[in-house]
């Protein structure tokens, strides 16, 4: 028995199915599009300004990023109410919010 598939243009036959070399192949292609993402473009994302500002600043301050996901980091819990703070009173229209100085 033939198994067919309905589609706008009437009936076709499926597909065929992939032989081996052709998953191995496209096995090894997706590894290598992972690790050309990983060790090629990423490092080359830091050479964007902004982007390389705040890695740099995050380098210097010795700033865990990883840590960012626990709330008992100190800098996180200071950053938290921050910013919930300007959230919840900041005057409407003011524009002022996240401007403060103090550390």
């Amino acid at each position: 028995m033939s198994v067919y598939m309905r589609t706008a243009g009437g009936l076709q036959s499926p597909p065929a199915p992939k032989s081996k070399p052709k998953k191995w192949l496209s096995l090894l292609l997706g590894v290598l599009l992972i690790w050309g993402f990983v060790f090629v473009v990423a490092p080359l994302i830091d050479r964007v300004p902004a982007i390389g500002r705040a890695h740099g600043i995050v380098q210097d301050e010795g700033i865990e990023a990883g840590a960012f996901w626990y709330a008992d980091v100190e800098k996180v819990g200071k950053a938290a109410t921050f910013m919930r703070n300007v959230r919840d009173f900041a005057p409407s229209g003011a524009g002022t919010a996240g401007t403060r100085t103090d550390d």
